[in-house]
């Protein structure tokens, strides 16, 4: 029996002997359905280095979910003072430029949907 992976989906091994009460030799392959990535962040030759998953909040802090390098899932909890250290890492021209590059990015995401 052959299968082959498809998008969008994460194929899980799991032995029968967890569903069944008598021990088989026999496995299953079980695919779960998983959220794509909404933002993949790229390494200078062009390797995704992490996609996200969701943002969302929990009390003060906020928590993107996504994979690192296409292999491992992570949290990653972004408390409020540390965007505001954060805010060292912008000067004036990078701060005139974030609405440049959103109006930039929703663009190109409606020419890639119309193609």
């Amino acid at each position: 029996m052959s299968w082959e992976p498809r998008e969008n989906l994460i194929w899980i091994y799991v032995p029968e002997e967890i569903f069944l009460s008598a021990p088989l030799r026999k496995s299953k392959i079980i695919n779960l359905p998983y959220k794509a990535a909404l933002m993949k962040m790229y390494s200078k030759e062009g390797a995704v280095m992490m996609d996200a998953q969701s943002l969302r909040r929990e009390g003060d802090n906020l928590i993107m979910k996504g994979k690192i390098m296409e292999a491992m899932s992570m949290s990653i909890y972004l408390k409020p003072e540390d965007i505001w250290e954060a805010r060292k890492l912008l000067s004036w021209s990078i701060i005139w430029y974030l609405p440049v590059i959103i109006i930039k990015g929703w663009w190109r995401s409606m020419m890639k949907k119309r193609t």
